[in-house]
Order: C-alpha cells, then structure tokens, then sequence
C-alpha cells in the first residue's frame, strides 16, 4: 500500500505548496506530428505470473497536515489501484516536486520513466485540445465539472494523448475553483476590477480573461506574489483556497470575490505502451481503481475547499459570495474571449457546455 518519500530539503519548502498549482502555464501544442504507438492485447502475461510492481507517482504540492486536494488524489489512487489489482500494482508516493517538476514528469512518462502520473496545467503543450479548459466560465459549477470528467468528451480528447504514448486513464480537479482577490475594495461587478493589477497563471486565455473584466492581468513567478503584495507591485491575485491559504495571502490580501472562473484538471495518466503491456485483467483493475478513486475524489475536493474557505474568514479574509456577485455581467464581459478563439474550440465548448446540469 502508499509508502510516502520525503527528502530532507522538501521539509524546508513548506511554504513554497502548490507552487505549481498556482503558477504553471499552459502553452499551445499539438499531437498531430507524433506516431501513434500501437495496442497490444496484453493477453501475454497471465496475472497468475504477474509479478508485483510498485510505481512512482508524485506531485508538486507539498501537503500540510497531510492534506491537500491532490494529494489526497493520490492516495485515493493508492488505495484503490491496490485493492482493485488484488495488490499487483501499488504506488509510491512522492510529495514536493521530488519526482520533477509538472513538464519533467509529463516528459518521463512518454519515455517510460514513469508508469502512471497525475499532471495537471502542462497537458496543452502537448495536444492543444486541452487548452480548452482555460476558457473564463467553461463551466457552470463544480457539478457540470464532474460531468465533463466523467464524459465520453473527455476519453475522446484523452486519445489525443496517445500520440505521445500516453494512456488517459481519468479526470478530475487540481484544486477548486479560482477566486480572485484584492486590498482596495469588494468585486461583485467587472468595473469594480477597473485599474487592479491581478496576478495569474501565465495562459493568454486566462490573462485575456482578466484583462477584458478591465483589470491588468499580470504574469507573475507565484515565489513573487507575497512579496509583490507587500510592495503593491500587484493589487490581487486570481487563484484558488489552497493558494491563499498555503502561501499565507491572508496576511497580505482582504478581500475574496467567489468569481468561480476557472477550474483547473488534473489527469490520472499512463504510459500507453506499458500499460498495453499488462495482462488484461491488470488493465481492468487499473482503470477499475482510477474510477472509484476519482469518485472518492469528488466528494474531498468539494469539502477540502469548503474547509479552507471557512478557515481563510478566520485568518482574517473577507469573501464576497457567489450569490452577492452579477455573475452574468462577469459572463458578458469575457465574451470577446470566446469571440477570439472560437474558431480553435468552438466545436468543444458547445459540446462541454451541453453538459451542464
């Protein structure tokens, strides 16, 4: 079952958690270039003579009190990948970037460095698709989220992965929804974010997202944002919970506005050819245990987000509801964003849009 690896550096960067949750970017890509690797039955092995194998997997994040919603993923993953393979297949879990960082993983699983991994906010440098899911206001709440995880849609663009010799095994969320923040007053309008310097992940999607709500979306190394906020270099901050709370914003940030305007996935992953290498009944078992673990992971990242909120209006935060804020015009204003690059995803929006509730 999880065995956890810590190296004694990791336990002097506590503060640096979802370092790359809050600060990856999500350049364009295509998988259209890269020979497909073929299938193969995996009927040459019989789970009999099957030999246990423990897999690497890892993440960014540093979790804190031994919690984080993707962490959490992973030892979902632990439990039920084990459980599901009558303890064939176990993982081995690695917290902090100790594996690499989201590209160096991503990279290592093509080659077969890694078995199975769990990135997110790089998977648009490879197939463009997955870009999409920059988009202001995809989704209407976390439940049309879920659906789109559990969609046909998503194994459908998940095969664009194959390309580069990677199975899609499953879908879920690195965090929960992006919130933004400021010290100057309450957003519950887009001309209230006139003016406001706005830290965000460097994606143009996101970024002409902030700009076209009238704010000035800034490109900001996530290492820098405490200290930009000390300094006003910026005003706020467009992120989730974990990021305020792990990177202690509650002491230099007021005000939360629940904006909702982004979710951020994370993709359970294999390597194809390996995986087409397993006895059927592994691969059955496999994806059996990344099904129940990303169900169990639902249900956490719903609550882990609900807990850190509570615990962020202690510290000291002020939040602005979802249900005190016109949404609608938020939806309007970005619309020249969806003008922009319809042509690219137009196709996919509709068809993630259909999914909602």
């Amino acid at each position: 079952m999880k065995k956890m690896r810590f190296n004694s550096v990791v336990l002097l960067v506590i503060c640096t958690l979802v370092l790359s949750a809050c600060g990856g970017s999500n350049d364009s890509g295509s998988a259209e270039d890269a020979a497909e690797t073929p299938a193969t039955t995996g009927e040459t092995e019989s789970p009999e003579n099957f030999e246990k194998q423990t897999l690497q997997i890892g993440t960014t994040i540093t979790p804190i009190d031994g919690k984080h919603i993707q962490w959490q993923t992973l030892e979902f993953l632990d439990e039920e990948i084990n459980e599901a393979t009558n303890g064939l297949i176990d993982l081995e879990l690695y917290p902090s970037g100790q594996l690499g960082n989201e590209r160096e993983v991503l990279e290592g699983l093509t080659m077969g460095t890694f078995k199975i991994a769990d990135p997110y906010s790089v998977m648009g440098t490879i197939s463009d698709i997955f870009n999409v899911y920059d988009m202001p206001y995809l989704f209407e709440d976390f439940d049309h989220f879920v659906n789109v995880c559990r969609s046909d849609l998503a194994k459908e663009m998940g095969k664009t992965l194959e390309a580069h010799n990677i199975k899609y095994l499953g879908m879920g969320s690195a965090s929960g929804p992006y919130q933004i923040s400021n010290n100057t007053r309450e957003v519950k309008l887009p001309k209230d974010l006139n003016g406001l310097k706005i830290r965000a992940m460097d994606s143009p999607y996101i970024l002409d997202s902030i700009n076209a709500l009238g704010a000035q979306a800034i490109p900001m190394a996530w290492t820098e944002v405490y200290t930009g906020l000390q300094q006003k270099t910026i005003d706020g901050v467009c992120t989730i919970n974990t990021g305020y709370w792990s990177a202690k914003l509650y002491e230099v940030q007021k005000y939360v506005s629940e904006l909702d305007m982004f979710y951020s996935p994370t993709w359970i992953v294999a390597n194809l050819e390996w995986f087409n290498s397993l006895p059927v009944e592994i691969q059955e078992g496999i994806q059996k245990g990344v099904d129940a673990a990303m169900e169990r992971h639902y249900v956490d990242c719903v609550e882990q987000d609900a807990a850190l909120k509570e615990e962020l209006v202690r510290l000291g935060m002020t939040y602005t509801n979802k249900d005190e804020i016109d949404i609608q015009a938020f939806k309007e204003a970005i619309q020249p964003v969806y003008e922009k690059y319809q042509s690219r995803y137009g196709d996919v929006i509709e068809q993630i849009r259909a999914m909602a509730n």
